[in-house]
């Protein structure tokens, strides 16, 4: 029982991590070398803490991440990154949103070796046992290959205009909430019918806040070239008269 017991904490502390680094990432550090990784340690182990406790109360709550994200929005993420409250927020529910659709589609994956209903397999893979070793592992090395593989395109969240950055709060906000009400509904139903199908639209959810962040990127980016191009332009016509007046004396 008690390797369970560590196997949960160092995996909440893998999950805290990721999600620290990533609205770091996403918002630029607020220290440097030693003092940066201190504050990440210090707050990844509050984050763990915070997280652990609400779990002993109820190991499964939907209130548990809401918890969490305001104590790393409005705390944890002052201490550790120099984002604004906007960027924070939005990197936040973003990797809120890609750890609870991970780790939904795994279970519905891993679900098939189990002979029971849904919920009470469920039940089964929230209890500490094999199973749920299995399952917590799978989940965070996902997890941290996906930071990975996203970690340093991140900080061109923080290179959109406000108005985008609130449509990708919103998004993702909307997001979050449908992936958690379907999931809610998956359980409640009990139907394996609608494994694939749920399957299908966390992962569609997923990919359409994904596309409109690269969209997002994409039109901030052609926009900082025009307004090179501008720049540029009205610098080589000014360069231009003041060759020809020089010369015209």
């Amino acid at each position: 029982m008690q390797y369970f017991f560590l196997v949960e904490w160092a995996a909440t502390f893998v999950e805290s991590l990721i999600l620290l680094c990533t609205i770091t990432a996403a918002s630029g550090r607020r220290y440097e070398k030693s003092r940066h990784y201190l504050a990440m340690l210090l707050s990844t182990v509050c984050l763990t803490v915070l997280i652990n406790v609400l779990n002993a109360v109820s190991i499964f709550s939907f209130l548990t991440p809401v918890i969490s994200m305001c104590f790393v929005i409005f705390i944890l993420s002052r201490i550790t990154s120099t984002g604004s409250l906007l960027i924070r927020s939005t990197a936040c529910i973003m990797t809120y949103l890609v750890i609870i659709t991970v780790g939904y589609v795994i279970f519905v994956l891993i679900r098939v070796v189990y002979a029971g209903d849904i919920y009470s397999a469920f039940t089964f893979f929230m209890s500490p046992g094999p199973f749920r070793v299995v399952f917590l592992t799978v989940d965070k090395i996902i997890d941290v290959l996906f930071y990975f593989f996203v970690h340093k395109s991140l900080f061109k969240i923080s290179t959109l205009k406000k108005k985008y950055q609130m449509v990708v709060l919103l998004i993702s906000l909307a997001a979050y909430i449908s992936t958690q009400y379907l999931f809610g509904v998956f359980l409640d139903t009990a139907n394996d019918a609608l494994s694939a199908v749920a399957i299908f639209s966390w992962l569609y959810i997923l990919a359409f806040v994904t596309i409109t962040i690269i969209a997002f990127v994409l039109i901030a980016r052609a926009e900082q070239e025009r307004q090179t191009h501008i720049f540029l332009h009205s610098a080589n016509q000014l360069l231009t008269e003041n060759y020809q007046q020089l010369h015209a004396y």
